[in-house]
């Protein structure tokens, strides 16, 4: 198995794990940070069989009752060390968070959890508290140019990609695989474009409208306006012209992660 690609202030606490695995981890990973392959490392090392809650098919949310089927399948004595991993955690519904909470306080034999999620907000605080918490950070510049260069492409669309998706390997390896996702954030960074130069336009508005329907997209969107004000600060060597509109996207940034309103995070970006 290929190790994940991780920051290297993360490494030393992964590596405390694969030494002694907590009974029950919170893995904190934004989209495009490879929390999963993580889990699956820890699973490997540590020799346990591996069993995944996940969403089904065409369901929105991890339903009380999948939850229950596993909580049901864990009270057998285990011949190996089990690890259940939940990919998106932050898709559980409220009843089956509880539902899980009981098996996290009374674990059987040999049975640890690891819970995946883009926020810790996301999850019950009785989850929170009875689980050691692991915060994946952004990878290095240069650890994002190892992985680009495995990659035959021109060098202006490498560069295109590693600020699209900076510190995210996962996000670059499917940026570089996949034209069409490629086509979307550019379109992404078009649309931060329009947003910066003209961020309390009727027109802005209009065409930003878009993203009140898509948490995750917005939040690409946003990451991009801050890093485009931030780039501009450093090129300028002056922030007072972009303060605001800086101040804005990061509030509408933390709006989302603790998940608020879409509407009004884009409410915050253009009034």
């Amino acid at each position: 198995m290929i190790s994940p690609v991780v920051a290297l202030k993360d490494q030393s606490i992964i590596n405390q794990y694969k030494s002694k695995l907590p009974q029950s981890l919170i893995i904190v990973a934004e989209p495009g940070l490879d929390g999963l392959a993580v889990a699956e490392q820890l699973a490997k090392v540590h020799s346990a069989d591996v069993l995944k809650l996940d969403i089904i098919k065409n369901k929105t949310l991890i339903s009380v009752e999948q939850t229950r089927e596993l909580v049901m399948s864990l009270r057998t004595n285990p011949a190996n060390k089990r690890l259940v991993i939940v990919p998106r955690a932050e898709l559980m519904s409220e009843q089956a968070q509880n539902s899980l909470l009981k098996a996290i306080e009374e674990p059987g034999s040999d049975t640890y959890f690891v819970l995946i999620t883009p926020s810790l907000d996301s999850l019950l605080v009785t989850i929170q508290s009875r689980c050691q918490h692991l915060t994946l950070h952004r990878t290095s510049s240069a650890q994002d140019v190892k992985i680009i260069d495995r990659f035959e492409l021109p060098d202006t669309k490498k560069q295109q990609i590693l600020f699209l998706a900076a510190g995210r390997p996962l996000l670059i390896e499917q940026l570089a695989k996949n034209p069409k996702v490629f086509e979307q954030h550019k379109q992404l960074a078009t649309d931060a474009k329009q947003l910066l130069a003209k961020p309390r336009d009727y027109q802005t508005l209009a065409q930003l409208n878009k993203y009140t329907v898509d948490r995750h997209q917005l939040l690409e969107l946003i990451d991009i306006l801050i890093r485009l004000i931030k780039f501009k600060i450093h090129q300028s060597g002056s922030a007072a012209p972009l303060t605001d509109i800086l101040s804005r996207a990061e509030a509408a940034e933390s709006l989302l992660k603790s998940n608020g309103s879409t509407k009004l995070a884009l409410l915050k970006l253009v009034v």
